[in-house]
């Protein structure tokens, strides 16, 4: 798993030119994980962030 943590003035999800999410200021957090891995190990490596 890779995680990117970035601080943001704001920041926006845009999916099909609709925007899904939005936020202020705060963290924006960019999460790779590979499909492969156990339910298990995705929750153990995102209660780390």
């Amino acid at each position: 798993m890779r995680a990117v943590v970035q601080r943001v003035s704001s920041a926006s999800v845009v999916v099909d030119e609709r925007c899904i999410g939005e936020i202020e200021a705060g963290l924006l957090v960019l999460v790779g994980i590979k499909l492969m891995m156990k339910k298990e190990i995705w929750i153990i490596l995102l209660k780390r962030l």
